[in-house]
């Protein structure tokens, strides 16, 4: 299960991660590992494996952590990129009105005369004064963030280090566990 959704992180662009996208995002649910109980399938069997295994879907989701490149795999408002919670989280008021729930951070900025130009998603335009506060303000959080040529890597964190997801690293965490616990 970890594979593959570490393999969906890493490969948004892929014809099979947009189908998984197209299939099961949408509604009112807005989670980085899109499912939608009501469809039946491969991708809901892979992350309901999850919930009943000692390696819980939200704990995969914690250990999961981005090396930020050009923004082309990090949900702008969804992921954890930029401080401990996501901008949906951080910012509320702001997400409610975006038309792009599932935009890229890559979608949300451009370059100009070499600087990070953050751009506002909503159907309206920030001129509400608390709107273009808020926006204001998650702006100012946003101007920390380095921007480089290469893509976005999604990283496996284990104790104190983070490294590329090998399927072998898990393995061996996994067989280290007590599945039963002693009475």
């Amino acid at each position: 299960m970890v594979k593959w959704i570490v393999k969906f992180r890493n490969e948004r662009s892929h014809l099979w991660a947009k189908v998984v996208m197209a299939i099961h995002s949408g509604g009112r649910s807005f989670t980085t590992i899109p499912i939608k109980n009501s469809i039946s399938g491969v991708w809901k069997n892979i992350v309901q494996l999850g919930k009943g295994s000692s390696l819980k879907l939200s704990d995969v989701q914690n250990r999961l952590e981005v090396k930020m490149g050009c923004g082309d795999k990090i949900f702008f408002w969804l992921d954890k990129w930029v401080g401990d919670y996501s901008l949906k989280d951080r910012f509320p008021d702001l997400f409610a009105v975006q038309t792009d729930k599932f935009c890229l951070v890559q979608q949300r900025y451009s370059l100009t005369n070499g600087e990070i130009v953050w751009s506002w998603g909503g159907e309206s335009p920030a001129t509400h004064t608390d709107m273009a506060e808020t926006w204001a303000e998650c702006v100012k959080l946003l101007e920390g963030v380095k921007i480089e040529k290469k893509s976005d890597m999604w990283l496996w964190k284990q104790e104190d280090k983070q490294e590329v997801f090998k399927v072998s690293d898990l393995r061996s965490e996994l067989d280290g566990m007590d599945l039963i616990p002693e009475t």
